[in-house]
């Protein structure tokens, strides 16, 4: 405990501190000298300030590289581990306000520290007795840092769902969830209260703090029928008052990554191209586009307004915003349409030295040529090194075993006769890489190819899911991967049959294929074997 004359200095202390940039942003510089004359009377409360006020300067060129080459620097954090490490009954309940400052301070100066880290995960109290905004704080700072704290900390946090959403704020419960999201926690409850706070949201909420909150949702996972549905029926609304692209481009992600069907935001985000590519930088512009094609949305004005734009975004993208821009262009189609564009893209990605060290942009990229290349569109540039690189890349991502539900179908029409392979090359001949977009189940000589399409294959209606409690239901959207695939195999001369693997019996299952085959016009004749000998049984042909 110190002493009142003690107690009376540290006072003294903050006050300069505080008052120093009080209005104003001096030079770190001044700010360390007091430090580096009276530090050896500062209390953690001393310490927080000081980290406060040189936060405040954190984007200055300068304090970043203080923060490397001022010895000053470095003692003054030692310190306040020391403090907190020392003092943490202090440091207690009555202080989850000075913990946030410290915290928040620290994220700003990208200074990662294990002992507040410590106090922060381990302590159950700071959860539990923060104010909303104290906890907010705190949980940007950990967002910020990427630190991840212990399970008990989210739990606690989720424990307090329903009252920090109803008495925090917009902003309090964006970083929380954000944080949420970030460091892979699970808050079931919060996300619950906000859902059913979904109205409130979507009309009054400042579109960044309601951006924030629902891409936290799709980072975690958290499908949430009832929000989406709220989402969807304010669409026109929210998106109309958006300020900044990334308000709508982080939404747009969420809903692509949850595979919902929202056509009424995908239709107000695409009212907003010029927002979006204007207003936006390169992962702004390549995430929409990305969400669009992943959902299977053709936009009307965002790739036309991209011809405009288009230098400007090459100037700054990365390779992964390129790909994501190709990828989407040949996933919905457009090749073609626009081909001058896509051919810029194209060229400007493979020549990144960078690609050939890329598994996703290389994998992006080959689908695009294949997809470009059934729609008259032929992109070169995919040498040896990139080919080989390319089945590498492949062959990683491809899962060894058979998918069950593929093998459950091939049985079936193993008994029905149907002569048929697994994993069968859509371009035999053609050069193309043999197994990339591999039919699940083709009998080469009919051009027959039968793709098994399980629950991932489809996007799903908020709306139609509140209605069936919350499960994914019958009638839902091919994706745009597949719907990309049927188109692309069509363009190739096959006849595709797709089968959506639903719960049903056996018998079900059978009667289904014999229906879907014989719609398809594919019928079964008295084969011989290849052999030239034993009658086998039955094919089907068309």
């Amino acid at each position: 405990m110190p002493s009142p004359r003690g107690k009376q200095t540290n006072i003294s202390l903050n006050q300069r501190l505080s008052q120093m940039s009080r209005g104003k942003r001096v030079p770190w510089g001044p700010l360390l000298q007091i430090y580096e004359e009276d530090g050896h009377l500062f209390d953690y409360i001393n310490l927080s300030t000081l980290l406060h006020q040189l936060s405040r300067l954190h984007r200055s060129p300068e304090l970043r590289r203080m923060k490397y080459d001022s010895d000053t620097f470095q003692a003054l954090v030692v310190q306040l581990e020391r403090h907190i490490k020392e003092d943490l009954g202090a440091f207690a309940q009555d202080r989850c306000r000075l913990l946030a400052t410290i915290v928040m301070s620290l994220a700003k100066l990208s200074v990662r520290s294990a002992v507040v880290l410590g106090v922060v995960s381990k302590n159950p109290w700071v959860a539990k007795q923060a104010s909303a905004q104290s906890l907010s704080m705190i949980c940007w700072g950990v967002s910020e840092l990427n630190w991840k704290v212990m399970p008990q900390f989210w739990r606690e946090v989720d424990a307090r769902g329903e009252d920090l959403v109803t008495t925090g704020g917009m902003e309090v419960v964006a970083n929380i969830t954000r944080a949420v999201a970030v460091g892979g926690g699970r808050t079931p409850n919060l996300f619950d209260a906000i859902a059913r706070n979904g109205d409130h949201l979507m009309k009054y909420g400042r579109t960044s703090h309601v951006s924030r909150i629902l891409w936290s949702f799709g980072a975690s996972n958290t499908m949430s029928p009832l929000m989406w549905a709220k989402v969807e029926e304010c669409a026109e609304e929210f998106v109309e008052r958006a300020l900044k692209a990334q308000d709508l481009s982080n939404v747009a992600w969420a809903i692509a990554s949850l595979e919902l069907d929202c056509p009424n935001f995908m239709d107000a985000i695409d009212s907003r191209s010029d927002l979006i590519w204007s207003g936006g930088g390169s992962q702004e512009v390549a995430n929409t586009a990305y969400s669009f094609a992943k959902s299977g949305y053709v936009p009307k004005h965002f790739f036309g307004a991209m011809e405009l734009q288009l230098d400007a975004f090459l100037e700054v993208a990365s390779l992964q915003h390129v790909c994501n821009m190709c990828w989407s262009l040949g996933i919905l189609g457009l090749a073609k349409e626009h081909e001058q564009s896509l051919r810029k893209l194209w060229n400007n990605a493979l020549s990144r030295p960078s690609l050939a060290r890329t598994d996703q942009g290389l994998l992006q990229l080959y689908q695009v040529m294949l997809y470009a290349w059934s729609d008259g569109v032929v992109l070169g540039g995919f040498g040896p090194s990139l080919g080989a690189r390319v089945q590498q890349a492949h062959a990683k991502a491809t899962v060894e075993d058979i998918n069950f539900m593929v093998s459950e179908y091939s049985e079936i029409l193993t008994d029905l006769g149907f002569k048929h392979e697994i994993e069968v090359a859509p371009l035999p001949g053609e050069g193309f890489a043999e197994n990339f977009l591999a039919i699940d189940i083709g009998n080469e000589k009919a051009r027959v190819a039968i793709e098994v399409d399980g629950p991932r294959h489809f996007i799903y209606s908020p709306a139609a899911m509140l209605r069936a409690n919350n499960a994914l239901v019958e009638g839902a959207e091919e994706n745009g991967k597949t719907k990309a695939k049927r188109r692309f195999l069509a363009k190739c001369g096959w006849t595709v049959l797709n089968f959506t693997h639903e719960p049903m019996s056996k018998e079900a299952r059978v009667s289904e294929v014999r229906r879907t085959l014989a719609a398809a016009g594919v019928h079964h004749d008295a084969t011989e074997s290849e052999g030239g000998g034993e009658k086998m049984g039955e094919e089907f042909e068309r």
